[in-house]
C-alpha cells in the first residue's frame, strides 16, 4: 500500500467493515485521518470473547446491532472515548494492521452478497432446507414496494436511502434511530432465517402484516401479542409444554416440545437468562416473564429469533405449504375472513421474491 493512500472500506470485511463504516463518518470510500483515528479506537474495544465493540458509548454485536440490554455480562477488554486527533498521513501501524491483514482475503465479501442471491441450506428434522435470499431486494422491497393489511403504500421507511447519504453529523436523532431500527430488522431477520432454516422474506412477510415493520412503537405492543412478530402467549406455553386438560385447565408437561419446536428455543430462552430448566408447576410464570420481557421491545433480535421458531413449526406441520402455514402462525382457522391472513402474507413473500430474483446477480 503506497505511503499516503487512504484506506478503502473494502480493505474490511466481517465485524471490522461494521467498525470501519460506523468510523466513516464523513462518507465516501475510505478513511480519512480522523475516520482512521475513530476507527483504532473501536478496535481497542473490542472484545473477542462475546464479539462486541463499542462506538458512541453503546456496545454492538458481530452483526452491528446494539447489543440487547443484559445478553452480555462481560464489559469489552477496554473502552476508549472518541478524541479525534488530526494527523499529516495514516501511521504505518493502522496501515499494517491485523485487523487489515486478517480480512484480507476475504475483502468485499459483504458487497458482493448484498446484491446476490445467496443460498442457504440447513439441516431440519434429518431433511435439508434449502432456501434463498437477495438483501438488496428485501430492503428495496420494505422501503419502496411495501403495503399495509389494506393495501396502502408503507412509508414509514421511505426515506432511508436519504438517511444514508448524511454524515452522523447531520442526522436528527429520530433519523439515526430510525436507520438502526431498519439495519437491524434486516440483520435480524436474515441471521434468524439462517440460522433457524426459515427464508428471511417469508419472516419480513409476517412482520409487515403484522405491525407494517414498526416492531418499535408502543402501538403494536398489544394486550397480547408483541413486538415486531406480535408473539403470543399461546405457542409459549405450547413449546414450554403446555395443554389444557378437559377441565378446561391450563397444565405442563414435564418435558419441553424440543421435538417440535427444535432445541434451539431452548437455547434462546437460556441467553437471555430465562430459567428453562425450572420445574413444571414453575412454567406459567416463566410464561409470564417471557411475555412481559417481549413487552418491554427493547430485545428486537429475541423477537425475531422467537417468531422465526414458531413459524418454522407452522411451516413443519403445513408440509412447507407457505400460506397455511402462516394461516397458522396466526392462530387462525382456513375459512372466513381469517383466511386472508395466509393469503396476504403468501402475497406479500411473493412480492419480495418477484422483486429478488430481477435484483440478483448470476
Amino acid at each position: 500500500m503506497p505511503k499516503n493512500e487512504p484506506i478503502k472500506i473494502n480493505d474490511f470485511t466481517g465485524i471490522y467493515r461494521i467498525m470501519a463504516e460506523k468510523a466513516n463518518v464523513n462518507g465516501g470510500d475510505t478513511l480519512d485521518n480522523v475516520e482512521a483515528s475513530i476507527f483504532r479506537d473501536m478496535e481497542a474495544t473490542y472484545n473477542a470473547k462475546n464479539n462486541t465493540f463499542i462506538f458512541e458509548g453503546d456496545i454492538y454485536d458481530l452483526s452491528g446491532n446494539l447489543a440487547p440490554y443484559g445478553i452480555y455480562n462481560e464489559q469489552p477488554v477496554s473502552i476508549q472515548s472518541y478524541k479525534p486527533q488530526i494527523e499529516e498521513e495514516l501511521s504505518a501501524e493502522l496501515k499494517n494492521s491485523a485487523a487489515v491483514k486478517r480480512t484480507k482475503e476475504l475483502a468485499n465479501m459483504l458487497d458482493k452478497t448484498r446484491n446476490q442471491t445467496v443460498k442457504v441450506v440447513r439441516k431440519i428434522d434429518g431433511k435439508n432446507v434449502t432456501f434463498y435470499y437477495n438483501r438488496a431486494a428485501m430492503e428495496e422491497y420494505v422501503i419502496n414496494n411495501a403495503t399495509d393489511a389494506k393495501g396502502n403504500k408503507i412509508t414509514y421507511f421511505s426515506d432511508i436511502p436519504d438517511i444514508r447519504k448524511k454524515v452522523c453529523t447531520q442526522r436528527t436523532k429520530e433519523e439515526s434511530r430510525k436507520l438502526v431500527e431498519f439495519n437491524n430488522m434486516i440483520n435480524n431477520a436474515i441471521n434468524a432465517g439462517k440460522d433457524y432454516g426459515v427464508d428471511p422474506k417469508l419472516i419480513l412477510a409476517i412482520v409487515q402484516r403484522e405491525v407494517n415493520f414498526r416492531g418499535l412503537s408502543d402501538r403494536v405492543t398489544g394486550n397480547n401479542g408483541k413486538g415486531y412478530m406480535q408473539i403470543t402467549s399461546a405457542p409459549i406455553k405450547d413449546m414450554l409444554g403446555g395443554y389444557t386438560t378437559k377441565k378446561g385447565k391450563l397444565r405442563f408437561q414435564e418435558n419441553l416440545k424440543t421435538e417440535e419446536y427444535g432445541k434451539e428455543f431452548v437455547a434462546l430462552l437460556k441467553r437471555r437468562g430465562f430459567k428453562i430448566d425450572c420445574p413444571a408447576a414453575q412454567r406459567l410464570t416463566l410464561v409470564k416473564d417471557i411475555m412481559s420481557y417481549l413487552k418491554a421491545n427493547k430485545d428486537p433480535e429475541f423477537n425475531i429469533r422467537l417468531g422465526a421458531i414458531i413459524l418454522r413449526n407452522r411451516l413443519k406441520k403445513s408440509n412447507g405449504n407457505i400460506q397455511l402455514a402462516a394461516q397458522n402462525y396466526n392462530g387462525n382457522s382456513r375459512r372466513g375472513i381469517k383466511y386472508a391472513y395466509g393469503k396476504a402474507v403468501y402475497n406479500y413473500y411473493n412480492n419480495m421474491q418477484s422483486l429478488e430474483q430481477g435484483n440478483s446477480i448470476a
